[in-house]
């Protein structure tokens, strides 16, 4: 009897072609996740920065800050068609958004801050401190310490706004 040889793959080519898949599937997943993690902090810079422009008109406009937010699930008072739909939803590095204005002692300057806030389990903030140091040196001087960016242990962070009266 004759056996007729297959054309077939060795145990060691499959092998070798699944080695180099599986490496080439490990780097495709790096390069993603730093990509994501990039784009969390892109859109959340451009957050603050529409929320901030945002406080600053409504200040303009009315001469003062809008009142300190007292339910962080909602708006703050007179704000809703100043912040559009983004200001309700979670932030791209977890927590909530919410808006306090505090009168400083001296009465030249109007201090007021935008705060993403873990509240518990839900709506934790989940991004490293070294993103939330990227969004510091876009946005401020990089050191998340001082400046108009403070991160506050791991559960909230600050973008204070600044503007003298005229």
């Amino acid at each position: 009897m004759k056996i007729k040889k297959r054309a077939a793959f060795t145990l060691v080519e499959i092998m070798f072609v699944v080695a180099i898949i599986g490496l080439l599937a490990s780097m495709a997943t790096g390069n993603y996740i730093r990509t994501r993690e990039k784009a969390q902090i892109n859109v959340l810079v451009n957050d603050l920065r529409v929320f901030a422009s945002a406080f600053r008109l409504y200040s303009m406009e009315q001469g003062d800050w809008p009142k300190s937010q007292k339910n962080r699930d909602s708006y703050p008072e007179s704000m809703e068609d100043y912040l559009g739909d983004a200001w309700s939803r979670p932030s791209t590095v977890g927590g909530k958004y919410s808006w306090t204005h505090r009168r400083p002692r001296n009465p030249v300057r109007k201090e007021a801050f935008i705060q993403i806030r873990s509240d518990g389990r839900k709506n934790r903030i989940f991004a490293s401190k070294a993103q939330l140091v990227e969004v510091d040196s876009i946005l401020d001087d990089g050191d998340p310490k001082k400046g108009d960016i403070q991160v506050r242990g791991s559960n909230r962070f600050y973008y204070y706004l600044k503007v003298k009266n005229q």
